[in-house]
């Protein structure tokens, strides 16, 4: 878990620094790995986030297919 709030906050740092590459570069896939991290955090029985991972994937998906 330690490690997955490091790369978050690596994110976060990135998006603060560089508004314009966080945009064309993170944003599109950023869908994707909030629905992995849910997908993760389901195997320690959080299915609540598991339905909201979901759903962002679907976003984050959509997103890269129109970018």
């Amino acid at each position: 878990m330690h490690l997955l709030s490091a790369r978050f906050g690596a994110l976060l740092a990135f998006q603060q620094d560089r508004p314009d590459l966080f945009r064309c570069l993170v944003r599109p896939h950023l869908g994707v790995m909030i629905g992995k991290l849910a997908l993760d955090l389901r195997i320690a029985g959080e299915s609540v986030l598991l339905e909201l991972g979901i759903e962002r994937l679907r976003v984050g998906i959509s997103i890269g297919l129109l970018a």
